[in-house]
């Protein structure tokens, strides 16, 4: 019998879902759109990328 995968694998996994969502939204945004999305998730204290760093900096 198989062990279900624990919290922080499936949160993982799903963080990976929905940042594949949102390269699939991005590419059908105007390209001002679209910046401003990926603006927020470059953002170093409050997006996606000061957010990974946050994960790294704890291991």
């Amino acid at each position: 019998m198989s062990h279900p995968a624990p919290y922080p694998v499936r949160l993982a996994d799903e963080i990976t879902r929905q940042l594949g969502q949102l390269a699939d939204h991005l590419s059908q945004l105007p390209p001002p759109q679209a910046a401003q999305v990926i603006a927020r998730v470059l953002d170093p204290d409050k997006g996606v990328l000061g957010g990974v760093t946050e994960v790294f900096s704890a291991t």
